[in-house]
């Protein structure tokens, strides 16, 4: 079954971690979908899920999901903002 399943290959698709301001007590991060199509892109799903260690076991996070519909050529959109402590 899994192999009748189209090879879906993801191009001119760009995530970026984006530090939005910074003060003294505080930052503040950001992620973005950028769009480097030519033509908009529709229904758009993003997952993500972190992993690391963090004193010293493993550390897996559940994974989210986010719908951020559709994302015009040549244009970005928020994903989600990043805790600081992460």
């Amino acid at each position: 079954m899994k192999k009748d399943l189209p090879e879906n290959i993801v191009q001119n698709i760009t995530i970026a971690v984006v530090l939005e301001s910074e003060s003294p007590e505080s930052k503040v991060w950001n992620v973005y979908l950028i769009n480097e199509k030519n033509q908009e892109i529709q229904n758009v799903l993003v997952t993500s899920k972190g992993y690391g260690e963090k004193d010293g076991a493993n550390v897996i996070t559940s994974t989210l999901r986010h719908f951020i519909g559709n994302v015009a050529p040549q244009k970005k959109k928020k994903i989600e903002a990043i805790d600081e402590q992460v």
